[in-house]
Parts: C-alpha cells; structure tokens; sequence
C-alpha cells in the first residue's frame, strides 16, 4: 500500500514488457486485493474497502501497459481465461482490459501473433457483443459499450472465416427478431455492419436487398413517413452500411460493387427518401463513391443531376 503511488506512474512508462511477468505478479497481486475489498465490504468497513478496491483498480491499469508491444505476445495464453472472466464477471475492471486489447491488436504484424488472438475469437467477439448490446444506465457504461465496438472491429480482423461466418448468421437472425428502431435493433445492426465487410459476395447482396433496398425505397402505396424518427436512424444506418461496403477493399464487397454499381446507383437515384434530415451527408456520400468508381459519369447523367440539385436544396 505504502508503495502504491509508482502504479499510475508504470502505467504511462511501461512498454515490450513481458504478459508471462503480468500473469505470474499483477494478476496475482489484484486478485488478493479484490478478495480483501470484497470481505471488506461484507463487514461494511467502507473506508479500507475502498483502498483495496482502488490498488486493484489501478494495478488492473497497468495491464495496457503490458501490451504495448509485449516482447513475448505468444504468451497471451496465459492471460486468455482470466481476461474473459473479468470481461464477463467485473464491469468495472472493463476498461483498462478492452484498453489493453486495442494496444495489443492494432500492432499486430506477423502472421503468427495473428494466429495467437484467432484462437479465442469466438469467445471474445461474443463477450465484445454482449457488452455492446446491453443497454446503458449511464453515459460511462455507454463509453465502455462503445469502447467494447471499437475492441470488436478490430478483433474481426484477425477472425477466422468460420467464425465471421458464424456471427454474422447469427447477428442476422437476432436482428430479424427485433423491431426497427428499437435498442436491441439498432446495436444488432452496427454489429451486421461490422461483419458484412468481410462476408462473401452473395451474402452481401442479400443483405443489401433485404436492408439497404427495403429502406431506401418504400411502396407507393404505404403513407409518407418522412418525419419519422425510426425511418430516419434506419436510413442513417442504411446509408453508412452503403458507405462502408462502397469504400471496403475486403474481397467480397469488391466483388459485389463491381457486379452491382449500376443497380447502387439506380436505387440511389430512385430512393423514395430524397433529402431527409440526418442522412444528407452519408446520402450524397455514396453519390460521390459511385461516381468515383463509375468510367463514364458526364454532366448529363441522373446522378450528377440529382447530386447537384441535392446539395443545392
């Protein structure tokens, strides 16, 4: 305790540290900490609690530390099942794990450091999904949400085929479950839109009839729902998921754009929902990335005529 003061300081200084040294003296020091500040909020002793649960707070903070560039990542092992537990199990141990994850997979360079996060995937991208799933009680717990998405997105990087597969079906399934516009709907739809970019091109197309087209153009006959607020996030969504699969270089959406730009520019083009507010930007967005890509786009084409007279409105 007397020494407590340099934690704060090792979490700023510390780099190519080692995850076998955090395994065999961090976790084992925060895990006697904890235990005390547990027994000592059974006993109501709040004042001694409460430096227990602040030295496993900030010891649990060096762990980003430790993953900066750690000289020996294949021993992410040791750490795998401890670092879920506490995911599942902790809240408020969250954030300096899921500030650890980013330092580790966004340095990721070989081959083979891939293939030591590939292994557990399916269980952390779970584990990633339910926390961004839960409905927040306080904008901290929405930070931590976010913070999990963020962790998510770059865990699908190094995912294996199977298992983009897996969740993707799954995500897809839930989401039909749910109605437009409500939480659980909205989050299920961030999480497809993260997983189509690395789906097949045939996959791609369904999800772009079933979600993207079934939004943007409505039947004639259904009653103009532009003040809509559910209309308005669904289209946002639309429009970013449109963005994201235009400007992907993964190999399936290349695949779908260079078969479908000509029918993502009709629907475009022929969108029941012109200028709605919220989605203008993305909207004209997309107009920009099929123009780009298309070879012989003149100022004589619908879609400069409609882009134009849309930023003009």
């Amino acid at each position: 305790v007397k020494r407590s003061w340099v934690l704060p300081l090792l979490r700023e200084g510390l780099q190519n540290s080692s995850l076998e040294f955090f395994h065999r003296h961090i976790i084992k020091l925060a895990y006697e900490c904890y235990t005390k500040w547990q027994s000592l909020k059974e006993k109501d002793r709040k004042t001694e609690a409460h430096i227990y649960e602040l030295l496993c707070c900030q010891l649990w903070g060096l762990f980003p530390g430790f993953c900066r560039r750690p000289k020996d990542i294949e021993n992410f092992k040791l750490i795998a099942k401890t670092l879920g537990t506490v995911l599942n199990e902790n809240p408020d141990l969250r954030p300096p794990v899921l500030d650890g994850f980013k330092e580790l997979l966004e340095n990721l360079e070989h081959d083979e450091e891939k293939a030591v996060f590939a292994k557990y995937a399916q269980n952390y991208m779970t584990r990633f999904f339910n926390i961004y799933t839960s409905k927040p009680g306080t904008t901290y717990e929405n930070e931590v949400r976010q913070s999990a998405f963020e962790v998510a997105k770059l865990y699908l990087k190094v995912t294996p085929k199977n298992v983009l597969n897996s969740l993707f079906e799954s995500a897809v399934e839930q989401m039909k479950s749910k109605a437009p516009g409500t939480f659980m709907y909205d989050m299920l739809f961030d999480i497809v839109e993260a997983l189509t970019l690395f789906q097949s091109s045939d996959k791609i197309d369904e999800l772009f009839k079933n979600y993207i087209v079934s939004t943007m153009v409505k039947d004639k006959k259904e009653e103009d729902k532009t003040k809509d607020q559910s209309l308005r996030r669904r289209l946002k969504k639309a429009y970013k998921l449109l963005q994201d699969i235009l400007l992907s270089e993964n190999e399936g959406c290349v695949e779908f754009v260079e078969k479908e730009l000509d029918n993502i520019e009709k629907i475009l083009t022929s969108s029941t929902y012109k200028v709605v507010e919220g989605t203008q930007v993305m909207r004209l967005a997309c107009f920009n990335i099929v123009m780009e890509k298309k070879s012989n786009v003149s100022v004589t084409n619908k879609i400069v005529k409609i882009s134009i007279s849309e930023v003009l409105a």
